[in-house]
């Protein structure tokens, strides 16, 4: 996606993507993945969501991390649908 993406009623402009080595914090253990992600703004806010490489079977769906990204910035995320091959998650 480059420029704008349109999901719903709400108009989305791609600002970057992120990849490369990520840590996660959850459950107060920490586990390196590998990381893709986008951030997005839409109106007067940022989201950022994304995919994560690495065995978090672990987790829970809907649990809550924190996530360090490649370029060192910290997000609160809630990780989707979590198994032993990774997760998608969403900033919260």
């Amino acid at each position: 996606m480059t420029g704008q993406d349109h999901r719903g009623r709400t108009t989305l402009k791609l600002l970057r993507r992120l990849e490369g080595p990520a840590l996660l914090i959850a459950k107060e253990r920490e586990l390196s993945v590998q990381c893709s992600a986008a951030e997005y703004e839409a109106r007067d806010r940022t989201t950022v969501t994304g995919s994560l490489e690495g065995d978090l079977s672990w987790c829970a769906d809907g649990d809550d991390a924190q996530l360090r990204l490649p370029d060192e910035m910290t997000l609160q995320v809630r990780l989707i649908e979590p198994d032993e091959e990774g997760a998608d998650f969403r900033s919260v």
